[in-house]
């Protein structure tokens, strides 16, 4: 009975982004109501507003609305009354949702309860910027991994990204776990949750609109396959031997993704992977960034979104695990059509049929 009533504490971080700075928490079990409650008296003794994204499982309104029942819901962030600085609202849903909220919260402080997996291992990302490019974010993110139910494929291209572009010593133990169900035990998934925020926060510490070193989050673009892909064209241009690229496949294999590129919309991501993925990015970097990650979930799964008018794409890739190219002070490159061309299973539309040399920019020194 005693036992029943502690509160499983699996992380508490700080993280420290730029001017921003605020608590990451992940709990288990049905104390963290009791938890979550508690921490948001402690931000404001103001009226409690709640936010629930569209398609939410109803498990998460039910489990944030049993701690604070004296919540206001409220269905679109245009519809809140007139934030004051004492006033909470707690949002449940993806990073994009989030950021949606913060550009309406104004003086209000804001309580992220993500509720996919991608958007946890994405807590330590600034989801919104203001118009001076000042970053925007919460003020605690509460995450409940308990609560997650299915399969969590969806979920993992954050995890998968920061182990190879960001801190391959972790690979051996994350493929260890990783599993092809794609089921995790909730400490599992807190471990995940944990990789990632240190790994992002250490690349975004002092860069937290990724303009400079943390534009490594935007390798994958977002996708799983964008992870292949980036292997792959690593590989052509010599960047990148065969075993690192053989390390992308083994580790989506593990996490029981295809481990190939497929043609767009005919095989393995169609239908119910296909723009499924949360890129953990939502608005703040992608907008930081120009242009941006968020919202890549349309042709191609989003992969070739954002091409030259030469066919080209800006891509970060690696020399090695954690090595991303560097050029110019940026791990974005710059890779030209014929080189896209040749590393898809299929052209896509708007890659032009000429230009057959491929450069790539020299490294700074």
């Amino acid at each position: 009975m005693l036992q029943s009533a502690v509160e499983h504490v699996l992380l508490d971080r700080t993280v420290q982004l730029g001017p921003c700075q605020y608590p990451v928490l992940v709990r288990t079990g049905p104390p963290a109501r009791t938890g979550l409650a508690r921490a948001v008296r402690q931000l404001g003794d103001g009226p409690v507003v709640l936010l629930a994204a569209d398609r939410t499982p109803p498990c998460w309104p039910a489990e944030t609305a049993a701690a604070l029942p004296a919540a206001r819901r409220v269905a679109s962030p245009r519809l809140l009354p007139e934030p004051t600085p004492d006033t909470v609202l707690v949002v449940l849903g993806d990073r994009r949702w989030l950021g949606s909220v913060l550009a309406h919260a104004g003086p209000a402080r804001v309580v992220h309860v993500p509720t996919t997996l991608a958007a946890m291992c994405g807590a330590s990302v600034p989801a919104h910027a203001d118009a001076t490019g000042r970053p925007h974010a919460p003020a605690l993110v509460w995450c409940r991994p308990d609560l997650l139910r299915g399969p969590q494929h969806a979920g993992l291209h954050p995890l998968l990204r920061d182990v190879l572009a960001v801190c391959p010593y972790h690979y051996a133990s994350v493929a260890r776990r990783l599993r092809v169900d794609g089921r995790y035990r909730p400490d599992v998934s807190a471990a995940f949750i944990a990789l990632c925020v240190e790994a992002q926060s250490g690349v975004l510490a002092f860069d937290p609109l990724g303009r400079g070193p943390g534009a490594v989050l935007r390798y994958g673009r977002g996708r799983p396959q964008g992870l292949l892909l980036a292997a792959r064209l690593a590989r052509r241009l010599g960047l990148l031997d065969a075993a690192g690229e053989a390390a992308h496949r083994e580790l989506l294999a593990r996490a029981g993704l295809p481990g190939t590129l497929t043609a767009w919309g005919a095989t393995g991501y169609g239908g119910a992977f296909d723009g499924a993925f949360d890129d953990g990015l939502g608005g703040g970097l992608g907008g930081g960034l120009g242009g941006g990650l968020g919202g890549e979930c349309g042709r191609h799964g989003g992969l070739l979104d954002g091409l030259g008018e030469d066919g080209s794409l800006e891509l970060v890739l690696l020399t090695a695990l954690g090595r991303p190219r560097v050029c110019g002070g940026s791990p974005l490159i710059r890779v030209e059509a014929a080189d896209l061309r040749a590393v898809l299973p299929t052209p896509g539309p708007g890659l032009p049929a000429t230009r057959d040399a491929v450069r790539v920019p020299a490294p700074l020194g």
